[in-house]
């Protein structure tokens, strides 16, 4: 099972997509053109483990606002193909810089920057060409945060 320990890749939103991320922060209407070219509603098929358990979710990006610099950034999901949508108007973060900045946001797991997941996980059946010795999971955990896993789900969509 190719585990994937990087579930995210992260962007600092510039330009119109700051702009979009304040809306949304500030519980703005939103421009529904703005909202698909920064992908803000666009799903990854991301598949899940727990044990020999498996199973399928959409999950959408997470906005998140590190007050301290008053910067934005978008959690863009990584799909089982290892592949994400990437904002037109995202810078994405080196891996150095995005562990500061999450070390920074998150305290070192003291505390929670303002975060907006623009829509929870659905689960979905595992996709037909699911294969567990070439594809990416992830901990359900992950994506699941206190919820008990599933039941294995081989039935494909």
């Amino acid at each position: 099972m190719n585990l994937n320990t990087e579930p995210d890749v992260y962007y600092e939103l510039v330009g119109p997509g700051r702009a979009l991320a304040e809306s949304a922060f500030a519980g703005e209407p939103l421009d529904p053109i703005a909202v698909k070219i920064e992908g803000l509603l666009s799903p990854s098929t991301v598949v899940t483990h727990h044990g020999d358990s498996l199973a399928a979710a959409l999950v959408t990006p997470t906005l998140l606002h590190m007050t301290a610099e008053n910067r934005y950034f978008i959690a863009m999901p990584v799909d089982y193909h290892g592949r994400n949508f990437a904002p037109s108007h995202g810078r994405t973060l080196e891996p150095a810089e995005q562990d500061r900045v999450m070390m920074a946001m998150f305290a070192n797991g003291h505390s929670q920057p303002p975060l907006m997941a623009v829509k929870h996980p659905e689960r979905i059946k595992l996709p037909r060409d699911f294969d567990p010795e070439q594809h990416l999971v992830v901990a359900h955990e992950t994506i699941f945060p206190g919820e008990r896993a599933p039941s294995c789900d081989r039935s494909p969509a």
